[in-house]
């Protein structure tokens, strides 16, 4: 039988959740909590072979927050899994929640058998979303790597905008050469190479060393 824990403010919620998780038989519910710190000492309390296999947790609580307790869920009890059951669609609460560790993403109107179903996916290892979460996960990804295309061009445009021995400095730039040592690497004045670091920077829209090599390795 999967053991369940369940962490909301909502006295009513935990209540309905309790009911309606208990009517399916499937589960065992090991304990429920009002915020996160009353979570975090209920698992205290377990042994381990006595811990939840998956909880589900509420964000918005007082003392400590869904994503907050999470994150020490994680950290404690690397075996016990975590589902958000929460109202909040917020984008950056979404992905603080899946940064936490969350497993699942559920808005508290789903049915009871989007949620037993979500416990017995996660439990297996997979993860669970409820479908307009996953829209905006998935969004979210695809805007990022759409950004993360378009600097990843501009940086190749930028070099090949350098000349075959602009590109040689550029190298030895990166690797930390200092400029005396650049110009008697490759045979040049102090005066000439610090010519071609300038022109470096112009053409790669920057000012100084560090912001050429957080450039080139992002």
């Amino acid at each position: 039988m999967t053991k369940i824990a369940i962490v909301d403010d909502s006295l009513l919620l935990l209540q309905n959740i309790r009911e309606d998780l208990e009517a399916t038989t499937k589960f065992e519910i090991v304990f429920t909590a009002a915020n996160g710190i009353l979570c975090l000492e209920s698992l205290a309390r377990l042994s381990l072979e006595s811990l939840p296999h998956v909880v589900l947790m509420d964000i918005s609580m007082p003392k400590l927050d869904g994503i907050a307790t999470t994150t020490h869920i994680r950290a404690l009890y690397p075996s016990v899994q975590v589902i958000m059951l929460t109202s909040s669609d917020e984008d950056n609460k979404i992905l603080e929640a899946i940064k936490a560790g969350a497993k699942g993403y559920l808005l508290k109107e789903e049915p009871v058998t989007k949620i037993v179903t979500a416990i017995e996916n996660v439990r297996g290892g997979g993860t669970e979303l409820t479908t307009s979460i996953a829209r905006k996960v998935f969004n979210f990804l695809q805007q990022t790597l759409i950004i993360s295309d378009q600097q990843t061009q501009k940086k190749e445009k930028a070099i090949d905008l350098l000349t075959k021995r602009e590109q040689e400095i550029l190298l030895y730039l990166v690797d930390g050469f200092t400029y005396q040592s650049i110009a008697d690497t490759i045979g040049i004045s102090l005066h000439t190479l610090k010519r071609h670091i300038s022109n470096i920077y112009d053409k790669m829209e920057v000012s100084n060393r560090m912001q050429v090599i957080n450039k080139i390795k992002s």
